[in-house]
């Protein structure tokens, strides 16, 4: 089990084959590693959001506390967090998360649906108004890349670190 003590907790995701993502439920890091190598290459896309998972997490996810409120199909693009198994001051064990190619499709059209005013109006509840542009534009990221993934029947893997 790997610790990190780096409190900049962020997220990053990967287009990866349905073949890979077989691969990572065995051993996530050597598909993780040829997938952020080959990051450049046309064809295969990723994505960086930040400290905009959390935020998409709340946006996606309903009100929190809420257990009447089905999550948003694009949630399972951002689920999950690091844990602290040995306490909050000795580090925390990054999240690896995995969706399929299938599902990829239907989060991509999800979150295709999702606009600005909706930025807006989770920005006007629980935090601050300066937020809209930060979460738009990633945002943007997110549904360039899951359209992208989608597109060429790509699953995806992610990581919370």
């Amino acid at each position: 089990m790997r610790y990190n003590t780096d409190m900049g907790i962020r997220y990053y995701a990967w287009a990866i084959t349905p073949d890979e993502l077989q691969e990572a439920h065995t051993d996530p890091w050597p598909v993780i590693r040829r997938a952020d190598e080959r990051y450049d290459l046309d064809g295969w896309t990723n994505s960086y959001l930040d400290k905009a998972r959390w935020q998409f997490q709340q946006m996606f996810g309903g009100p929190p506390g809420s257990d009447d409120t089905e999550p948003r199909v694009a949630y399972q693009l951002v689920a999950g967090n690091v844990t602290y198994p040995r306490g909050y001051e000795r580090g925390y064990v990054e999240h690896i998360g995995t969706v399929e190619a299938e599902q990829v499709h239907h989060i991509a059209r999800d979150l295709d649906t999702i606009t600005i005013a909706d930025v807006r109006a989770y920005c006007a509840g629980p935090i601050r108004p300066d937020d809209t542009d930060y979460l738009t534009y990633f945002l943007r990221e997110a549904q360039t890349f899951t359209a992208d993934a989608a597109s060429r029947g790509h699953a995806v893997i992610y990581v919370i670190r």
